[in-house]
Formats: C-alpha cells, structure tokens, sequence
C-alpha cells in the first residue's frame, strides 16, 4: 500500500516526516539502507513470513514488483514522501535503480534468517497452505 508521507516546504527546503502508528503501520524494530546499487541490478527475490517493511526512497528511484501469490503488481518509488507499506507473505523485487538511488526500508522485526523465504516455489505453496487451512 502506498502512504503519501507529510512535507513541509519553505524558502529552507523540504522536510519530509514519518510517525509510528500514523503513516508506518508498525513498531520499528530495524533500519536499512540500500545504496550503491549495481546497474541492471536486483534486490529482493524473498517474501518474509512474519515482517512488515516500509520502503522509502531518499534519493533516485527504483521500481518495487510485488507478488501476493494471486496477482502482480508494480510501483515505482521516486516521489520522497510517498512510501510504500509491504506486508508479509508479498514476494519482493526491487528493480530498476536511477544512478544513485538511495532507499531506506524500516522494519517490523530483527534480522531473522528463518523469517525469508527465498525460493519462489516454496513461497506460493506456503501461500496456498495458508489459503486451504
């Protein structure tokens, strides 16, 4: 889901904010920033079973493809106060960097390793699982 973040703009700049509760719909428990990111690169390719990210591009701009195990869908993240809210079990690629992007992802959980699923196959079935019980 994309969340129009609040800006302030004056002869100063812009500031754009956020607020737990209020525009990310979770507690943050980690922050990560993606940068450096190689050309004709790909990031993601994982779903998460349990963690919420909400992904926000600082700099440049990058296409999100998302994948619910029933439909498709695309965004491009490149305005700084729109954010994108990404809920578990949603595959995730990031795609299609500007020179210099820069994003910023928050999110619900500590790094857990057994919280990935990175195999795409696997991630519909659990999909499917959850959907017959």
């Amino acid at each position: 889901m994309l969340t129009e973040l609040p800006s302030v703009i004056d002869d100063r700049g812009k500031l754009v904010c956020m607020e737990c509760g209020k525009h990310v719909p979770f507690a943050i428990k980690r922050v990560f920033v993606l940068h450096d990111l190689a050309p004709g690169g790909v990031r993601g390719n994982h779903a998460h079973r349990t963690c919420h990210q909400f992904l926000v591009v600082v700099a440049g701009a990058l296409i999100v493809e998302l994948d619910d195990g029933n439909s498709r869908r695309q965004h491009l993240l490149a305005d700084r106060n729109r954010a994108l809210h990404i809920p578990p079990m949603n595959w995730i690629v990031l795609r299609e960097f500007d020179a210099n992007t820069v994003c910023m992802v928050l999110a619900s959980e500590p790094y857990d390793p057994s919280d990935y699923i990175r195999n795409y196959e696997e991630f519909v079935s659990s999909v499917n699982r959850m959907v017959t019980s």
